[in-house]
């Protein structure tokens, strides 16, 4: 089952990564003065001795939310099948300062807004102790020592002339240790005035490919090859060219395998015995799966794992435990509710979260590089955590927090696009060259702020930081009787009423607002929603979305997240919250169902997700829940997961139920925001196209 999940899987990401490399975002070849195919097929065996890949990735399309304007039902056919089935239906003037400008007194409020919501809001405390924290979250960023003489990025580097062509050797056999053949290219330097093999030696660029020589073969190498490292590209087992048997995704074999050819690179004719990992999806997560297997003092200097997954389970195949689309791709049994369906064995041995703590003990620079639309964001931010909080021997759960210390080894950046876009192959030689060949390009090593994330809301500006959350203390607001959302709790309770129904008929749905921002605001952050219900069954199912709404009424979802009730255990150890008390990063279990009792109030603690989004002037928040997505949110593959295809054992506890949430006193039900004033965040300077002109989205070139 494994293997044919592999290769449906396979196939799925071959058709998504085709189109985006055909548009250009994913990067392409780079032509070499010389090139020279040799079509002979050497066999060069693997050292003996001891790689989960995945393809994760592209989200909704940005600033556009599934409803628009007031809640009206979902005009929807009714399913045909009565939504019986796991697959039922479905188928349906910035004010930002310059950088190292003083902050605003009580930065991380939105107290200062003149009127509307800001008035409403309580101003923390201690605003000199928020704003000191906030400071040293957003700390300046310290250059390496010395300037590069060149000008790119900022001011310091530029992607260097080519100094050599390439030459490629194809059918490469390398024999792992179980004595299973893995075929490859690889492609040397030479030099550009005779086109014979250059002497080096040279590091190795190595990626693991599910997908076949055509789409990430040799040519996408070129860029490296023709700036001084050797380029080998090999067919992960069981797929393409490789022996194996059919693919079995995601198994601990191929981190195996990926850990005997970086031994493998190394040892290659012409190699000084530095390795390099690179790629983006399934070739991204081959990377994080063998660093897993590496230990300290490995080959590998350097890795970006590109467009990743983290925790597979919950950042791309199901929405805190209701299966997405692409549950039925991967695991068509968890729709009967097997094992499958929660975070078992099957996912833990899955989960390059859990097994981070691994990946930085081989204390390899990484670069984490990924789009707010996939689920790659996720998973990023996840793993940014836990390298940084376990090479500085703080507890791998704990969030990055002030004062904390941080290491330019770990780093990330996260633009405003989908799975597989905004890649740049000069950034990445940027990288690899700081790293392997130690070469002072201006990139800061000892960065304070390793992380580099785009600004959501139609700002397009970069943000440099170093905390996540980037704002320590959380500000609630409370949902009121009136469909308002207040700043302060109501003495006054109150209940509104929802009925389950099956994905494909419309559903009723509420919302709830803010007033508006009348001088902005913004949100960054994993975000929460706490809710008190009662349900007439032993279980409930609820979507919740947080959106950015203009004075027309026209909505943007921010992000969104189910809750299925008797899955509603949290794990403390990983859960955060502020010194308040406030759910800022609830981290569900979902490894077992606790049934609720028919009418008895319950909590449920609802995780949204991360952004960093930007409320322009006059906008408001609206919080919408409803008893299911929108059917029209239900067939993205490679996206943030939408849950929105319940296990059949789900659906038998779901039928007929009739829930009430309870609004106002001292239980009422909030959503939990990382709130800024509008601009808080000092941006980036140098933000530029990018040098090779792969990616279309300017990116942070200052670091």
């Amino acid at each position: 089952m494994d293997q044919e999940r592999g290769v449906v899987w396979a196939m799925v990401a071959v058709c998504v990564l085709s189109v985006v490399a055909c548009s250009g975002d994913e990067g392409g070849s780079h032509p070499s003065p010389s090139l020279a195919l040799a079509t002979d097929k050497p066999a060069v065996p693997g050292p003996p001795g001891p790689a989960d890949n995945v393809a994760s990735g592209v989200g909704q399309v940005p600033n556009q939310s599934a409803e628009v304007g007031p809640v009206m039902p979902d005009r929807e056919a009714p399913d045909p099948s009565g939504g019986e089935g796991p697959f039922a239906a479905g188928l349906d003037g910035s004010n930002a300062r310059e950088p190292n400008q003083p902050l605003p007194s009580g930065a991380p409020s939105a107290a200062a807004i003149d009127g509307g919501m800001g008035a409403e809001i309580d101003t923390p405390s201690d605003a000199e102790e928020d704003a000191a924290a906030f400071a040293d979250c957003m700390a300046t960023m310290r250059a390496s020592p010395g300037e590069a003489s060149t000008p790119y990025p900022g001011g310091r580097w530029s992607v260097p002339d080519v100094t050599y062509g390439s030459q490629v050797i194809t059918g490469v056999e390398i024999e792992m240790s179980d004595g299973v053949v893995l075929v490859g290219d690889i492609s040397y330097p030479t030099e550009i005035a005779t086109g014979q093999r250059a002497a080096g030696p040279f590091p190795v660029i190595l990626t693991q490919n599910p997908y076949g020589s055509a789409l990430f073969g040799p040519q996408y190498g070129e860029i490296f090859v023709t700036h001084g490292y050797i380029f080998a590209t090999v067919d992960v087992r069981g797929t393409s060219r490789s022996g194996g048997g059919v693919h079995d995704l995601f198994s601990p074999r191929e981190a195996d395998d990926g850990a005997e050819l970086v031994a493998w690179a190394a040892s290659l004719d012409g190699s000084d015995g530095r390795v390099g990992l690179q790629g983006c999806s399934q070739l991204g997560i081959n990377q994080l799966e063998t660093a897993t297997r590496l230990g300290p003092d490995s080959p590998v200097k350097a890795m970006i794992p590109a467009c990743p997954s983290g925790d597979f389970y919950r950042d791309t195949v199901f929405d805190n435990g209701v299966p997405s689309l692409t549950a039925g791709f991967l695991v068509p049994d968890s729709s009967m509710g097997d094992d499958t369906a929660y975070y078992r064995e099957y996912w833990q041995t899955r989960d390059r979260v859990a097994r981070a703590p691994a990946i930085a003990r081989a204390d390899i620079p990484t670069l984490l590089w990924s789009g707010w639309h996939e689920p790659g964001a996720l998973g990023s931010l996840d793993l940014y955590t836990v390298l940084q909080n376990v090479s500085a021997d703080r507890s791998e759960h704990a969030p990055v927090a002030k004062g904390d210390r941080v290491t330019g080894k770990y780093q990330v950046i996260i633009g405003d696009w989908g799975h597989g876009a905004g890649l740049d192959l000069g950034i990445e030689l940027q990288w690899y060259d700081t790293w392997i060949k130690g070469i002072d390009t201006g990139l800061p090593t000892d960065t304070d702020t390793p992380l580099h994330l785009m600004e959501l809301g139609g700002t397009g500006r970069w943000i440099n930081a170093r905390c996540y959350p980037l704002v320590e203390r959380y500000t609630p607001l409370y949902l009121e009787a009136d469909g308002e959302l207040s700043a302060s709790a109501s003495d006054t309770e109150a209940e509104r009423e929802l009925t389950w129904v099956p994905q494909g008929v419309a559903a009723e749905a509420v919302e709830y607002r803010s007033t508006p921002f009348d001088s902005g605001a913004m949100l960054a952050g994993p975000l929460a929603v706490q809710l008190q219900v009662t349900s007439s069954n032993t279980n409930l199912q609820l979507f919740v979305e947080l959106l950015d709404e203009a004075p027309d009424g026209s909505q943007a979802s921010i992000n969104f997240g189910s809750i299925i009730g008797a899955l509603r255990k949290t794990d403390p150890e990983k859960s955060w919250t502020d010194d308040g008390g406030l759910p800022t990063r609830p981290f569900l279990a979902l490894d077992e169902d606790q049934p609720l009792t028919p009418g008895e109030r319950t909590k449920l603690v609802v995780p949204l997700g991360p952004t960093v989004w930007s409320l322009e002037p006059g906008h408001r928040l609206a919080l919408r829940i409803a008893s299911h997505p929108p059917s029209n949110r239900c067939l993205g593959v490679i996206v943030p997961p939408v849950g929105c295809y319940p296990t059949r054992p789900m659906l038998e506890t779901l039928r007929g139920g009739t829930y009430s949430l309870h609004l106002g006193g001292e239980l009422g039900s909030l959503v939990s925001l990382p709130l800024l004033d509008y601009g808080a965040l000092s941006t980036v300077d140098n933000v530029t196209a990018s040098p090779t002109g792969n990616s279309r989205t300017p990116l942070p070139v200052d670091w």
